[in-house]
């Protein structure tokens, strides 16, 4: 929905998101959450030779890692 808002208004330029594949929950209050099962979505785009992955940046936390 916010990758449609964005689009809708100009923010975006099309041509740069042909490869692109995005997943994240966007929340009531406007905020992006972090998605499960990032790894088989991974997986699939690297299958249909998709180059870019955008997940929330909680996505790429591992545990145990400090900010």
């Amino acid at each position: 929905m916010a990758l449609g808002i964005l689009g809708a208004y100009g923010g975006l330029n099309k041509k740069e998101l042909l490869d692109c594949v995005f997943g994240g929950e966007l929340s009531l209050d406007g905020g992006i959450r972090g998605i499960r099962g990032t790894l088989p979505i991974a997986i699939e785009a690297r299958a249909k030779k998709l180059t870019r992955l955008i997940v929330p940046e909680v996505n790429g936390a591992r545990k145990g890692r400090e900010k």
